[in-house]
């Protein structure tokens, strides 16, 4: 018998751990780049992009949860891990632009 209350099973709570985790990750990653960053141009930047990350997640996993269908859950993956690299990579080079006009 677990510690946990009756209407949840182990699933629902290592479900609802690793969300927890993951966004107490999330909350620490930014955090940790925003102190690191040099210059106001960094530290905003990093605000953007996080914003923009934490919207792109967001919509995924709205979609993920309220709609039924399996091949629009599938297509909102597949949009999703695209958008992920295209924003990745954007922003690499927009972060070692704005690192290069500080030096």
């Amino acid at each position: 018998m677990s510690g946990f209350p009756a209407y949840m099973n182990n699933a629902e709570v290592g479900a609802l751990l690793g969300g927890l985790i993951g966004l107490i990750g999330g909350i620490l990653g930014f955090y940790l780049s925003w102190r690191s960053a040099k210059t106001p141009s960094e530290r905003n930047f990093m605000v953007v992009f996080a914003i923009i990350l934490f919207v792109l997640i967001a919509t995924v996993l709205a979609i993920q949860f309220t709609i039924s269908d399996t091949d629009i859950k599938i297509a909102a993956w597949v949009t999703y891990s695209l958008l992920l690299i295209i924003t990745m990579i954007f922003s690499i080079r927009h972060y070692k632009r704005i690192s290069r006009n500080i030096k």
